[in-house]
């Protein structure tokens, strides 16, 4: 580390983070940092186990920024169509507390239950055969991650929703746009915005022309309840392959390392279910939430006033050995102890699509096992993402 503070846009950390969480978390595992936000100066980062499960679970943590600041919005000060994005975002299940919260996630969370993806299992399962039979002969180079995890998973969620085929490539094609919401510049945000318009649009054709999965419970909706309906669509089919796409390149990559772990999941399928809880845990897509402290909170032993940014880093949290034994080394056979990890968050703002995630990625790698005997990698020289997500650009593989 270079600096007296935690910085995880430092491209060192963005690289690697864990050697810099296993120092936070035995030398200052709550954390007072400064920001670049003029509306939070100064942010609190979670490095431990237990610190990171209370605040993701307690009450008097929230979401909704707003709340805290006495500004209901930021959106009235800006140009369209920037305001249009900032009032899109912000309506989002993901930035909302109750009751707004359980509105919208009430909405839709019988879809993302067990029972509910059952009939996505079998079509997710030929998608992912047919994707890997279109790979090239012994000796080519294919990027996993463009050719394999993005479509499975974009298809996933399309499914879901009920999205039709020939509408799926613009849809895609137009929801990558919405990257720089999280970190992009102002030019960038002003593309974002242009992305979230026509996005809008779409969903706003497509509820009233699907005949099927969540779009169509949206079908004849109108005013406040449109809108919301509409930014709740553009959520979960972002929301619904951003993060799992990387959780499998994430986890190709770690068997990749480990050759021996692969071997034994190629060997024995009734591995997968414990290897997708070691991968969410050992590299997860997602390294850190947010929360606002609502009222004053004792946390760790630290009081945290209201209004304070409280950043749980998730990744280090997975990374406790006070609750994960021998915590650096990658094993698929931990077994039901890895699911100790904290990826899908908890409380009610646990994650919607955590079956769904653990599905896909089971027969991903359930697939890759039949297809690739050994994971080899084409080029040692990798570059992570910078941001809340951690994921590759590009994981170049060499095809058996």
């Amino acid at each position: 580390m270079t600096s007296d503070f935690f910085d995880p846009s430092d491209p060192v950390i963005v690289g690697d983070p864990y050697a810099h969480y296993l120092r936070w978390r035995e030398s200052d595992p709550i954390h007072r940092a400064h920001t670049r936000s003029p509306i939070f100066p100064e942010q609190w980062f979670l490095f431990r186990h237990a610190d990171v499960a209370e605040a993701q679970r307690d009450p008097r943590l929230g979401r909704d920024w707003h709340r805290v600041t006495g500004v209901r919005s930021a959106a009235p000060a800006l140009p369209e169509p920037l305001r249009r994005l900032v009032e899109m975002v912000d309506g989002w299940m993901l930035f909302v507390d109750p009751p707004l919260h359980g509105e919208l996630r009430g909405a839709v969370s019988d879809a993302f239950r067990p029972r509910s993806l059952a009939p996505v299992e079998a079509s997710l399962a030929r998608r992912a055969e047919t994707l890997l039979l279109e790979t090239p002969g012994p000796g080519a180079t294919i990027d996993l991650l463009a050719g394999f995890a993005l479509p499975l998973t974009s298809h996933a969620i399309a499914d879901l929703l009920g999205v039709p085929e020939p509408e799926r490539p613009e849809l895609l094609r137009v929801i990558r746009g919405l990257e720089p919401v999280f970190g992009g510049s102002r030019s960038e945000l002003r593309g974002a915005a242009r992305a979230a318009l026509e996005l809008s649009a779409l969903f706003d054709r497509l509820i009233d022309t699907s005949d099927s999965g969540i779009l169509a419970r949206f079908a004849g909706t109108s005013g406040e309840a449109r809108r919301r309906a509409i930014g709740t669509c553009i959520f979960l089919y972002g929301a619904g392959f951003a993060t799992t796409v990387h959780g499998i390149s994430n986890g190709a990559l770690a068997f990749a390392r480990h050759p021996d772990a692969w071997a034994a999941l190629r060997d024995d399928e009734s591995l997968l279910a414990a290897a997708v809880e070691e991968v969410l845990r050992f590299d997860p897509p997602i390294q850190r939430s947010q929360r606002f402290a609502l009222e004053p909170v004792e946390l760790g032993g630290h009081r945290l006033p209201r209004g304070a940014l409280i950043v749980p880093v998730l990744g280090s949290a997975n990374r406790d050995p006070a609750v994960f034994p021998d915590p650096e080394r990658f094993d698929p056979k931990r077994g039901e102890a890895a699911r100790a990890h904290t990826t899908f968050g908890g409380g009610i703002h646990s994650c919607l699509g955590a079956w769904l995630a653990r599905l896909e990625l089971r027969v991903a790698f359930a697939a890759l096992a039949r297809r690739f005997p050994e994971l080899l990698l084409a080029d040692e020289t990798l570059e992570w993402r910078e941001g809340a997500a951690r994921g590759l650009r590009r994981l170049p593989l060499v095809t058996p």
